[in-house]
């Protein structure tokens, strides 16, 4: 079977993160959907319950996306443990991940184990393969990628929770967080 593991905050899952999962879902046979827990080093705004519940309000639209709460019952380890634990599905990431690779958990490890799909919307392909030759670290590994381009809106969680813009979301998503009074404060 041919899988992808896509990972995220998904704080809330944005139109971006939308458009994503439908190209990988046409790609692939099984998406994976892995929200990151409450150990991993970013802000949390909203429970684990809150986001599993937008998550599975996208999930609704395909047949072959599933959530993995894998990240959610425990410590970040690092993605190099998830995806061992999920038996080494392609990794799907955006193209601004490559130079922040050699800081992440055992990267040389995760690199190593794994194959990757890196996505891009603004570079071609060539530019991020130049990324790769050049930088010391991901040369060991060109191998590794498969970079495709996406075209995605350039949306953000982080910039919905500053403008509280709904228009930014998923019909669904948004909905979700008026119903339930979310994100109520804009980000200072």
């Amino acid at each position: 079977m041919n899988r992808v593991a896509f990972g995220g905050s998904f704080n809330p899952p944005t139109i971006a993160h939308y458009v994503i999962i439908k190209e990988l879902s046409s790609m692939f046979d099984e998406v994976i959907l892995v929200p990151n827990g409450k150990g991993y080093n970013r802000k949390e705004l909203t429970d684990i319950d809150q986001k599993l519940e937008m998550l599975k309000l996208i999930k609704s639209d395909f047949k072959n996306v599933i959530i993995s709460e894998l990240e959610l019952k425990r410590n970040f380890g690092g993605s190099v443990l998830t995806l061992r634990d999920l038996n080494h599905p392609v990794f799907a990431c955006g193209d601004d991940c490559l130079l922040d690779f050699k800081t992440w958990i055992d990267a040389s490890n995760l690199l190593a184990e794994n194959k990757f799909l890196i996505f891009t919307r603004n570079l071609d392909s060539k530019r991020v393969e130049e990324v790769i030759k050049k930088d010391a670290f991901l040369s060991n590994y060109k191998d590794h990628f498969n970079i495709v381009k996406i075209d995605y809106p350039d949306v953000s969680s982080s910039k919905f929770r500053k403008t509280l813009d709904y228009e930014l979301l998923p019909t669904k998503v948004a909905e979700f967080i008026k119903n339930n009074n979310l994100y109520k404060e804009k980000e200072a």
